[in-house]
């Protein structure tokens, strides 16, 4: 989990934790402002660690993915950028903190937290901390306000704040600040009133500001939509802003300004192609910057005149221009660690979409679950190069890429095999040369020579090692390892020279082999031929049949008895070269059917020798 702050506080098995409180029930905090949150477990043993924790919001329990497992504040878009963890702790006594910033009415809430012990696993606290986040509001009594009587304004919370005994109460009439002795901490009273009270007024504390109450409805006032905007370079931005002048006055003129310094002097706005006033000059007082540059980060304000006077709002919405920037965590790790790649911006943007495309090596990678963080859990190496995000929308404004290392153990270990002479033979030099694949890259290397069991080291660490006169007749392995600061592997048995030897003899073998198996094709040959020749000195000659079909019958002079095939009888038609020839050149008929039956029907079983 992204909250997951490795904490080394010693803490005992979950049963001796004895106490998982929060230091205050509740707390009242002012929109704008922080809230620091801390609640805290005793323990009685130091031997045992805490592994993780995190805060989360009991309000929340309907968007859990689990409704049984609360799920990680800063894993929520809500609180993106607004969150600071901390822990302190020391003689059995814990704390563990949260700051919430830039608080909304939205995150009134309570909040725990939970911890994860090494053998009692997770562990919610019982109770909480309740944050209530107020505005503030100028309430008037009477509600009737009539000429004479008195009047007191009071700045009201809707809780009372916390933690805040001195706060400073500033009251404002139609813009301006009053300091006369009518003001007096949260109330500001107006005895008796008469018709020169009438007009608008607002009270702030700490650049927070109340909505105006108008008395008699002869009334000036500026209102800004935002006290804050969140906007990215390059895009567009508005600054929505409404005001209101006394009735039956006419509006003259309306000028926008802007603060780049606080102690600056304000500088009137040039309207043009990149700054439009898109008001009118009744009731609304929009800006609208576009191509937003970081430049454009000032505080501004509005001013409009009537022909019967003027108004200067004292108060100012603040721009700020960011860029989109992605942030690796950690960005060197070990092949199998976690790894939290985040999209972020130097302030919190206050627009519907925040979701981000994320970029790897320029390759949109699939959109990931918590839109503005990519989870990478178990890390590989393949996951290492540059990565970059974009706001959905605003493709063409790029973050900045930053790179991922991720360092892994030799792998792929093996050994090469070079020689001086083409092949490996008795006497020749053969040089080995260990490769692997490791982040970071080797650091040393170890040759070693096994004969039978026994397995010796070779001098030398480099990658390289040589053998100057390599002896075919043992079995003798060689292999590496290769070792980086993360770890180590070994080669496989790659060299054995005794498989090197029967590379060597596997031609001469071969060889031999064909030589011994033509010598027994010869003596096999000669042997039927002899034999042959004695079977043929006692079997009459053969006749053949003429080709003419007036021929077809067998001659008187034949024999029936000795009219038979022989495979071996084909070798006699090589008794001369001339009879040879002529036997080439006749040219043969098949045997008439009538005449082939006749005759091997005629013919009696032969007799052996």
């Amino acid at each position: 989990m992204f909250a997951g702050l490795l904490l080394f506080i010693p803490v005992l098995l979950a049963e001796d934790v004895a106490v998982l409180f929060c230091r205050k029930k509740s707390v009242c905090v002012l929109e704008g402002l922080s809230v620091k949150l801390s609640c805290g477990f005793t323990i009685q043993d130091t031997r045992r660690k805490l592994k993780e924790f995190y805060w989360f919001n009991n309000n929340n329990r309907k968007k859990w993915k689990d409704t049984t497992i609360p799920e990680d504040l800063s894993e929520d878009p809500e609180y993106y950028g607004r969150l600071l963890h901390g822990a302190v702790g020391g003689f059995g006594q814990y704390s563990i903190t949260t700051t919430i910033i830039n608080l909304r009415p939205s995150d009134s809430a309570e909040y725990k937290f939970r911890l994860n012990t090494q053998n009692s696993g997770w562990k919610n606290s019982e109770s909480g901390t309740t944050v209530f986040v107020t505005g503030l509001k100028v309430i008037k009594n009477p509600d009737t306000v009539k000429e004479g009587q008195k009047v007191t304004l009071t700045c009201s919370t809707m809780c009372i704040l916390s933690n805040n005994p001195n706060l400073t109460y500033i009251w404002y009439k139609n813009g301006r600040r009053l300091t006369n002795p009518k003001t007096l901490k949260t109330s500001l009273y107006l005895d008796p009133f008469s018709i020169t009270d009438s007009g608008s007024y607002s009270c702030a504390v700490n650049d927070l500001r109340s909505p105006s109450l108008c008395l008699l409805d002869n009334c000036w006032d500026v209102k800004y939509a935002k006290k804050t905007i969140c906007a990215i370079t390059g895009s567009s931005v508005d600054l929505p802003c409404t005001y209101t002048y006394p009735s039956g006055q006419t509006i003259t003129q309306t000028l926008w300004s802007k603060t780049v310094d606080a102690k600056g002097k304000p500088e009137a706005l040039k309207y043009g192609d990149s700054v439009q006033y898109r008001g009118d000059k009744k009731t609304d007082c929009t800006l609208r910057i576009t191509e937003l540059r970081e430049r454009d980060s000032a505080n501004y304000s509005f001013r409009f005149k009537t022909q019967q006077g003027s108004y200067n709002d004292p108060f100012q919405v603040t721009l700020s221009v960011t860029d989109v920037f992605v942030k690796v965590r950690p960005d060197i790790v070990i092949e199998g660690e976690k790894v939290w790649i985040s999209c972020s911006t130097s302030c919190v943007l206050k627009q519907n979409s925040t979701d981000y495309i994320f970029y790897k090596d320029k390759l949109r990678l699939p959109s990931p679950n918590r839109h503005w963080i990519l989870y990478l859990d178990p890390v590989s190496s393949e996951d290492a190069g540059s990565y970059s995000c974009v706001l959905v929308g605003l493709e063409n404004q790029p973050s900045l890429g930053a790179t991922l290392t991720v360092r892994y153990p030799p792998r792929s270990t093996t050994v090469m095999v070079s020689t001086d002479q083409n092949k490996i033979v008795e006497g020749s030099s053969v040089t080995l040369t260990c490769s692997s694949d490791a982040n970071p890259p080797m650091e040393k290397y170890t040759w070693y020579k096994r004969n039978g069991t026994k397995v010796s080291v070779l001098q030398g660490e480099t990658e390289s090692y040589t053998i100057p006169i390599v002896s075919l007749g043992y079995i003798d392995q060689y292999f590496c390892e290769a070792k980086n600061e993360i770890g180590a592997q070994n080669s496989t048995w790659d060299l054995t020279t005794d498989d090197r030897l029967v590379n060597v003899l596997t031609p001469v073998l071969c060889v031999v082999a064909v030589l011994t198996a033509g010598t027994l094709l010869v003596l096999s040959y000669y042997t039927l031929k002899q034999r042959n020749r004695r079977e043929r000195a006692d079997t009459p000659r053969v006749h053949y049949v003429s080709n003419d079909a007036s021929n077809s019958a067998v001659s008187e002079e034949e024999s029936v008895d000795t009219l038979y095939a022989h495979p071996d009888d084909y070798d006699d038609i090589q008794g001369g070269i001339d009879e040879y020839d002529d036997i080439q050149d006749d040219t043969y008929t098949a045997l008439q059917r009538d005449s082939r039956l006749s005759m091997y029907d005629s013919i009696p079983k032969r007799e052996s020798p």
